[in-house]
């Protein structure tokens, strides 16, 4: 009777096995491609290569400068082109953290109104503040890069 079962029990396996099986073809040759009945399609014709936009033209629109603050902190500003420069926003990286500050007072100061952070140059210095206290104090123009 185990004999009876353990023979059933088998046929029934290679009978579910058998189509499994059956479905999988090996390639024609090692290393190729099974084949397929879809069509083969032409390959690709090469295209004539696109230009790409000048992205030198449009970061040298962009002015950076570093600023050298009391403390050993340091500034890197990133200002909207000139056709901007009253409503664009600016980029200031600071140690870990990149700021993002909104025009103010006619672009004289920048702000960012949900940290608030305000960055105010004048002429060759700057000040950097969060909540009314300093930043970076004392900060001094480096030598501007684009």
């Amino acid at each position: 009777m185990i004999r009876i079962a353990l023979v059933a029990g088998m046929a029934a396996s290679l009978l579910l096995a058998g189509p499994a099986l059956a479905e999988t073809k090996p390639p024609e040759k090692p290393g190729t491609a099974p084949k397929t009945d879809k069509p083969a399609t032409a390959p690709k014709q090469a295209q004539p290569a696109q230009p790409k936009p000048d992205t030198k033209k449009a970061a040298a629109t962009r002015k950076r400068v570093s600023y050298a603050c009391d403390g050993g902190v340091s500034l890197v500003v990133t200002y909207p082109p000139e056709a901007q420069a009253k409503t664009g926003r600016i980029k200031i990286a600071m140690k870990d953290t990149t700021y993002f500050l909104r025009p103010v007072a006619g672009g004289e100061k920048w702000e960012n109104k949900s940290i608030k952070l305000v960055f105010q140059p004048k002429g060759e210095e700057a000040t950097i503040e969060r909540e009314g206290k300093p930043l970076a104090e004392k900060c001094k123009v480096g030598k501007p890069s684009t």
